[in-house]
């Protein structure tokens, strides 16, 4: 009876070193996937950030032209201010230039009501 247990024992030892040893492969595929995939993301967001500050020193060198000529950055001369040029396509909120807070163009964006009370 006892050889039987003892037999029994080695068979589940055996068993769990081989599974524990497959769960340790898995665990490293799944962390170098990790590293992987970390360094594609910092890669990928790097490559956004460039583009992004590509754009904003395009825009930025377009400002100070439109400016000495007295144009806000993509208005035509003669043309009202605020209105756009037909067929120019419609600027970004997040463009330079573009209104923040709402209806009034000068000054600081008003919180909206409700918020910071108390």
């Amino acid at each position: 009876l006892k050889r039987e247990a003892d037999d029994k024992h080695r068979q589940m030892i055996g068993s769990l070193e081989t599974e524990r040893s497959g769960l340790e492969r898995e665990v490293e595929k799944l962390r170098s996937f990790e590293r992987e995939y970390r360094s594609r993301l910092k890669s990928y967001l790097e490559g956004q950030l460039r583009e992004l500050d590509g754009r904003t020193g395009e825009a930025g060198a377009a400002a100070p032209a439109a400016a000495a000529a007295g144009q806000p950055s993509g208005q035509q001369p003669g043309q009202p201010q605020g209105q756009q040029s037909p067929g120019q396509p419609a600027r970004s909120p997040f463009a330079p230039g573009a209104p923040v807070g709402g209806d009034s163009p000068s000054g600081p964006p008003q919180q909206p009501q409700g918020f910071g009370e108390g």
